[in-house]
């Protein structure tokens, strides 16, 4: 009690918490400059991920057991509210604080129904969106892996395959469920995932503007802790036997494409273009 609540977040999280509250938070001025109250710029409490500092444990003294600090994932709704005090009227930003677990329990544990989660990334594989129903199964925090590439999060051995989606994305528009492929968790193992695809591609300059994926997880990765750090390494060789797939992946999304429509008509070419009927097949 009496010490800053952000001295308890993560530093990595420091500026998320800070844009949070500054973005959905309006302090408008009187006429001499002066900030008025305080009003939310929605009734719907804004809500981001974080991790808090936690101590394992006190001595019978009330001294720290072990002062390294550990961090664990929560989920974070703010409001400002108004409460009276001595002071008179004073308002407040209050904090709920949720912890986020991993969904899994145990060792490749088969999901039964899987709930979907969305994930969008640009032409060139950078992340721009990613739903918050993905933490509990994958352990990053959206701060965490938007902005960053997706490709090296496909399993290397299923490079091929998902080339193949993609360039039946890039043909047909989207993709019906795939079969299971893996993508890697935050703690560097890998769960599988069945996907169902969709995109859009600017019809005047024949690009791929972005890729949506909606994902069903369908067995968990080998250590169910979804939100430890990464403990495996991989070596510069494994690096340079996928980046050529990579690439190739890369050079898919960014083709010119005739065959990705509005309506599926092309601005360019006729509706009986034989481009438009190729598919390629998945299996």
């Amino acid at each position: 009690i009496g010490r800053s609540f952000i001295e308890f977040i993560h530093p990595l999280d420091h500026s998320t918490l800070a844009s949070q509250i500054t973005s959905e938070f309006a302090v408008p001025e009187n006429g001499n400059g002066v900030p008025a109250e305080v009003q939310p710029l929605s009734n719907s409490r804004p809500t981001m991920f974080c991790r808090i500092r936690q101590y394992k444990g006190l001595q019978s003294s009330f001294s720290l057991k072990d002062t390294a600090p550990s961090f664990v994932p929560f989920m974070l709704k703010l409001s400002f509210e108004k409460f009276s005090d001595e002071k008179g009227l004073v308002t407040y930003l209050v904090i709920q604080a949720l912890p986020i677990l991993s969904a899994f329990k145990s060792p490749h544990e088969v999901v039964v129904e899987p709930a979907p989660f969305f994930m969008r990334h640009i032409s060139n594989g950078i992340l721009e969106y990613i739903d918050h129903k993905s933490v509990p199964f994958l352990g990053y925090l959206p701060q965490d892996i938007i902005g960053k590439d997706i490709l090296p999060l496909y399993h290397p051995d299923d490079l091929e395959y998902v080339k193949q989606v993609y360039e039946t994305i890039m043909i047909t528009g989207g993709a019906p469920r795939t079969k299971p492929y893996r993508l890697m968790t935050q703690n560097g193992q890998y769960l599988k995932i069945e996907t169902e695809w969709s995109s859009f591609v600017n019809p005047w300059s024949r690009k791929l503007e972005f890729v949506v994926g909606k994902h069903y997880v369908v067995e968990g990765p080998a250590d169910p802790d979804v939100f430890l750090p990464p403990v495996m390494k991989v070596s510069n060789e494994d690096i340079n036997k996928t980046q050529g797939l990579r690439d190739s992946i890369l050079r898919v999304m960014n083709d010119e494409r005739d065959s990705v429509m509005l309506g599926g008509i092309s601005p360019h070419h006729d509706n009986g273009d034989s481009k438009s009927s190729i598919a390629t097949p998945l299996s």
